[in-house]
């Protein structure tokens, strides 16, 4: 069984039954990197997976080319919802953020799921709003002013309709894994649409599923992942 390495109660009564256990560490590109050599050390696939983490950096490397010719003035002032007045801040969420040419104003607050207010939003004003995969929340519930007592009409995001929800394709975009690439590209095309004029999202994952699963998405697939078709 493979856990998380804090959940150590868990663990114990796992490995109380005689089972055993990899405890793995989570917050870092270098634990992911991790988790893959792991995988690939058990399954006797060492070369594969050390195939993929090149194509990893390879495929994040395509945007940061392009996102180095920038200035910091550039960069889109993000807001990453993980649920109804709760943020993302610092973890992982550094590393997307930062290599798809965005600045997260919550990334000085340390954890996840960060409860904030109105009033906390309305001094960040974000230009994008991002709404994650953890959560039955939906654009439109902001978009629409849906959530009582509450009115997100006055931000530059919703003015300007830059809401969206971050996709689910073998799992969640939100945490690292091994589509983080796709989860950058897809952040870039929407931060950076003239810059990445010519990113085809549908083509990039697509392409990305054939060369990691060995796999063909049908049209309808590509809908569900991409176009928040899917049920939370």
């Amino acid at each position: 069984v493979f856990q998380w390495n804090y959940m150590e109660e868990e663990i114990a009564k796992m490995e109380a039954a005689g089972i055993k256990v990899v405890a793995l560490q989570y917050g870092t590109l270098e634990d992911l990197e991790t988790w893959i050599r792991i995988i690939g050390k058990m399954f006797d696939k060492e070369k594969r997976a050390e195939e993929l983490i090149a194509y990893f950096h390879d495929s994040v490397g395509e945007v940061t080319e392009k996102i180095d010719t920038l200035s910091l003035e550039d960069y889109k002032n993000i807001l990453i919802m993980s649920d109804n007045l709760k943020v993302n801040g610092s973890g992982f969420y550094e590393y997307y953020v930062g290599k798809s040419g965005a600045v997260n104003p919550a990334q000085d607050l340390s954890g996840e799921a960060l409860n904030v207010n109105m009033e906390q939003i309305y001094q960040w004003n974000p230009d994008i709003i991002y709404i994650g995969n953890f959560t039955s929340m939906q654009p439109s519930d902001i978009v629409e002013n849906k959530l009582e007592g509450q009115d997100w009409s006055v931000l530059d995001a919703v003015a300007k309709g830059q809401v969206y929800k971050i996709p689910i394709g073998g799992y969640r975009w939100d945490p690292p894994g091994v589509e983080t690439p796709l989860m950058v590209k897809w952040l870039a095309k929407i931060q950076h649409p003239q810059l990445f004029e010519d990113l085809d999202m549908r083509k990039e994952v697509s392409d990305f599923y054939k060369e990691v699963y060995g796999f063909e998405l049908t049209e309808a697939m590509l809908d569900e992942i991409l176009n928040d078709t899917q049920d939370f």
